[in-house]
């Protein structure tokens, strides 16, 4: 998960992406508890893996990357990864962007092009969504939805009428 952000206050505890229940889950924002403080993540069993220092009023591309199978957590940001092993618990069924209110983290800022995938990302993949962005689903062009259109109507009066 990740996204383009540009925070307005620095200090910690701000959380962009979470949906951390107090287990230490998944969570991605501005915490202290890493090397020193600035963008970090959650990496399980109470650890929070990170700093990179925040720059304020300037944009940054943030992303966490959390390999269940591998036990590893990668935090990501502008290019620059740090990862550190960890076994993250289930958290809510739920994400919160911009907040985690049950522990007063709330984000202060701008968060935009946010995304989520089902599949633990390498760092190629990080770059060329900071890169390109990310693909929107694709929609069908007009010509399929006018030919679905047609030919449900043909069948549909053929239905009635045959």
């Amino acid at each position: 998960m990740g996204a383009w952000v540009k925070a307005t206050d620095g200090t910690p505890t701000k959380q962009i992406i979470s949906h951390d229940n107090g287990g230490y889950d998944r969570s991605l924002g501005i915490d202290y508890r890493g090397d020193s403080t600035g963008w970090s993540a959650f990496s399980g069993s109470g650890n929070v893996l990170g700093a990179y220092p925040v720059i304020l009023n300037s944009w940054a591309f943030v992303a966490v990357v959390y390999d269940q199978n591998a036990q590893k957590v990668t935090l990501y940001v502008n290019g620059n990864t740090m990862s550190k092993s960890g076994i993250l618990e289930n958290g809510y069924t739920f994400l919160r962007i911009g907040s985690n209110p049950g522990f007063g983290e709330y984000f202060e800022g701008t968060i935009d092009d946010v995304f989520f995938y089902d599949e633990a990302l390498t760092t190629a993949q990080l770059d060329n969504i900071m890169t390109n962005g990310v693909s929107p689903v694709p929609l069908p062009s007009s010509f399929v939805l006018l030919l679905t259109s047609i030919l449900g109507f043909y069948g549909l009066r053929k239905f009635r009428c045959g």
